[in-house]
């Protein structure tokens, strides 16, 4: 007779291995639209911002942003940077590479802005970053926060959202 300690590892063998079809079931039951989103945004002057984004969990898109610009009719990746945000010290800092988890986003071509929305299931907050595109550097303007969580007692109001960051102009 085997006791349960041994078998453990072969239960929780068997659950690793089951959860890569379980994953892909579910995935096959969104579409491929679903899964996946492109966008391309024309910026003028043969320059174009490129969307990747691929689902992710509680229906959050992992995006990636590359910036082309086309030259002789050869398109060139540009560098690209942003200004990511730090909570913990309210501090915006300039990094390489744009990517972002988030459950949408916006580009407005009109002042070369982009505002996307985040869900953080650890705090109960959704917090909404803008940007303002300046050449190659999406520079943080503003971090809007409202908490999310549950109510403590019926009726109940939502919090109202609060800037908790403003970046330089």
């Amino acid at each position: 007779m085997s006791s349960p300690n041994r078998l453990l590892p072969f239960f929780l063998s068997a659950a690793l291995l089951a959860l890569p079809a379980h994953a892909a079931t579910a995935r096959k039951q969104m579409s491929e639209q679903d899964i996946l989103k492109q966008e391309t945004v024309s910026l003028g002057n043969n320059r174009f911002l490129i969307y990747s984004g691929t689902a992710g969990e509680h229906g959050q898109y992992g995006y990636t942003v590359d910036l082309v610009k086309i030259e002789g009719g050869i398109p060139h990746f540009d560098p690209l940077f942003i200004e990511e945000y730090n909570p913990d010290i309210n501090r915006s800092k300039l990094e390489y590479g744009v990517a972002f988890m988030c459950l949408s986003y916006h580009f407005d071509k009109a002042d070369s802005s982009m505002t996307y929305t985040i869900e953080q299931e650890e705090t109960h907050e959704r917090l909404q970053l803008k940007y303002k595109l300046d050449v190659d550097i999406f520079k943080l303007q503003e971090v809007v926060s409202q908490k999310t969580g549950p109510c403590p007692k019926e009726p109940c109001t939502p919090t109202p959202p609060k800037t908790i960051f403003t970046g330089k102009p």
